[in-house]
């Protein structure tokens, strides 16, 4: 006579529930910061503080366009170097356009060693007729923290 025992194996819950806390501390964390322009917020081991300047409009033949600054700060309060430059940010519009890092201007990027800052500021060159909405930090692939811009 021959018994077979047949068992299922599923997840294990605290991997779960692990995965879940991670994402939502994420967009808790993105929702928080989305409010803050200019208050500094710890993402990914930087502590990064992002201080919008004056917007100057510019015009160049018949089209005119909209050139955003911000004063971007990062101090590294992780234990291992970071990176951090302009190319990690991008300007989102009310429309869902994504605006990159004007590198025909000044752009700034370096590795941060601990406890150490960098600073620098990243231009954004948008028409005129668009409207933005915020800026994101994007350093990979996923959008990490996200300021409203008034």
């Amino acid at each position: 006579m021959a018994v077979g025992l047949l068992g299922a194996c599923s997840p294990d819950s605290s991997e779960n529930t692990d995965k879940e806390k991670r994402f939502s501390n994420k967009t808790e964390q993105k929702e928080k910061a989305t409010n803050d322009l200019n208050k500094p917020v710890v993402v990914d081991g930087i502590e990064l503080a992002v201080k919008q300047e004056e917007t100057t409009d510019i015009k160049k033949d018949k089209e005119t366009k909209r050139l955003y600054s911000f004063n971007i700060s990062g101090k590294n309060v992780s234990s291992t170097n970071k990176g951090l430059g302009s190319i990690d940010f991008q300007l989102k519009t009310t429309k869902g356009k994504i605006i990159k890092v004007d590198d025909s201007l000044a752009t700034f990027g370096n590795e941060i060693k601990k406890d150490k800052t960098i600073k620098g500021k990243a231009y954004f060159s948008v028409n005129a007729n668009e409207k933005v909405s915020e800026i994101e930090y994007k350093p990979v692939d996923d959008v990490l923290v996200a300021w409203k811009i008034k």
